[in-house]
């Protein structure tokens, strides 16, 4: 009777440590600096009409193009005043390189501007006060803010406690631009699902859900895709320092003439942080 009692204070105790809740936040700590890298890779397949090519360019079907690009970024932030965290963000240039049926065709190098100066509020939203050898405009800054926070934000956790197995979700924005003027506007329909907790690194497993922005007007495209991936998020920075995206997209873009492309779009998205 004793060893049954024991046992089931055991099993009682395990329990309680397997369904143990959690908090997660991301938060940026003064005096770090984090080193960000990130790859993509997008991979298209573009199946033409009958006899048709591809608009402005001598190419017949199917189209096979691959684009790899990479860059990286380091967040340098300074002591917290007044409950701000000042941060010097410095960028690399933007590599790409493009293979269109199997050939390598263009490798280029984007120039992108050296530094950005601003601060975090409360270690979370980021201010982008000036911009380093440019007399910006509010406009340009304001500007600069929001594809900063559109980086930064793209991963929220939700404002309550989860355990393992409990998921939240989170959209955002994906546009993919085409051949001519032709571009897809489109949503990620996010689903996290935290799936196991070591000491201080958490892994969550993701699930994505792509369709049309529904807000704009794209009546002549069907699109509709599915993607998965992973998280890692480490506990005592309070700080991903990975992530893993995967996207599957079909898209059919049917002309005036009634014709139809079909698209098979691919696109596998990695990042790395490192924090000193």
């Amino acid at each position: 009777m004793k060893s049954t009692i024991l046992l089931f204070i055991s099993f009682l105790s395990l329990y309680s440590c397997s369904t143990k809740t959690l908090n997660f936040v991301i938060k940026t700590k003064p005096e770090s600096t984090y080193h960000k890298n990130l790859n993509i890779k997008i991979s298209s397949t573009i199946r033409l009409a009958d006899n048709d090519k591809l608009e402005d360019q001598n190419i017949q079907k199917p189209v096979e193009l691959i684009i790899k690009k990479s860059s990286s970024k380091t967040i340098e932030t300074a002591k917290n005043k007044h409950g701000d965290i000042p941060a010097t963000i410095s960028y690399s240039d933007i590599k790409t390189s493009t293979k269109l049926n199997g050939i390598k065709t263009d490798d280029k190098v984007e120039k992108r501007r050296k530094k950005m100066f601003g601060k975090y509020i409360n270690g979370i939203n980021l201010e982008i006060d000036s911009i380093q050898g440019d007399n910006s405009s509010k406009a340009d800054l304001l500007l600069a803010n929001t594809i900063i926070d559109s980086i930064e934000q793209r991963m929220k956790f939700p404002q309550k406690k989860i355990k393992i197995g409990d998921s939240f979700k989170h959209n955002i924005p994906l546009v993919i631009p085409l051949f001519g003027k032709q571009t897809i506007y489109m949503r990620i329909n996010r689903t996290y699902t935290l799936k196991e907790v070591n000491k201080n690194i958490a892994l969550f497993n993701v699930k994505q859900d792509i369709e049309l922005d529904k807000n704009i007007d794209q009546k002549n495209i069907y699109a509709k895709g599915i993607g998965n991936g992973t998280i890692t998020y480490n506990k005592k920075e309070k700080y991903l320092t990975k992530y893993t995206y995967r996207n599957n997209i079909g898209i059919s873009i049917t002309g005036k003439d009634s014709k139809k492309i079909n698209i098979n779009y691919k696109s596998v998205e990695n990042s790395i942080i490192n924090i000193d």
